[in-house]
């Protein structure tokens, strides 16, 4: 008998197994979620990188032949030290308002559920 590994591909996830997650889910881990949704510096640093990412893909669609002979292309986008940083700093504010917050675990939940 030979066991079949699970690949990441064969798991699903319903809107019960969030809510299930949620429940049980601590303080902490509430509020950094909280604190990822609310990050709207966050957010306007994945729009640039999406933005920056759809670029170079349609760079690299018109010059596929070129791109795949050469290696020079290939490099990852990445986000500056300083705007690591200041994401970071920004992002950790946002958490410590949330675990910090008057809300019991209950109520940080459903505002959570408001964000799906």
């Amino acid at each position: 008998m030979t066991d079949k590994q699970t690949s990441q591909h064969d798991i699903s996830l319903s809107p019960v197994d969030t809510l299930v997650g949620l429940g049980c889910a601590n303080r902490e881990l509430l509020a950094t979620c909280l604190a990822l949704f609310d990050d709207s510096q966050l957010q306007q640093r994945l729009a640039k990188l999406g933005d920056e990412a759809s670029a170079q893909l349609e760079k690299l669609g018109r010059r596929f032949e070129e791109w795949r002979d050469s290696r020079a292309d290939r490099s990852m986008l990445r986000l500056s030290a300083p705007e690591i940083e200041e994401g970071a700093k920004e992002l950790g504010k946002r958490q410590r308002y949330w675990l910090e917050s008057a809300h019991s675990d209950n109520q940080l939940r459903l505002i959570l559920c408001g964000y799906g």
